[in-house]
């Protein structure tokens, strides 16, 4: 008897709260899970290592220029 995969877990970190929203729609069609959401590198780093994602889409520049 096969069991069902967990669905995979995603952790989206990015500074603009519409493009996170609009992420987590796509993947939520997709059947993924949102395992949180950062909007700095900061709470990104202490988020990811808190929930353990097996994905994590990060913003490849926010902001502040980090």
């Amino acid at each position: 008897m096969q069991h069902p995969a967990s669905p995979i877990r995603v952790f989206l970190a990015d500074d603009s709260a519409l493009s996170r929203l609009r992420v987590a729609e796509l993947l939520a069609a997709q059947g993924m899970v949102v395992a949180g959401q950062a909007e700095t590198p900061e709470s990104a780093v202490s988020g990811i290592l808190a929930t353990q994602p097996d994905v994590a889409v990060l913003d490849v520049q926010f902001e502040n220029g980090t």
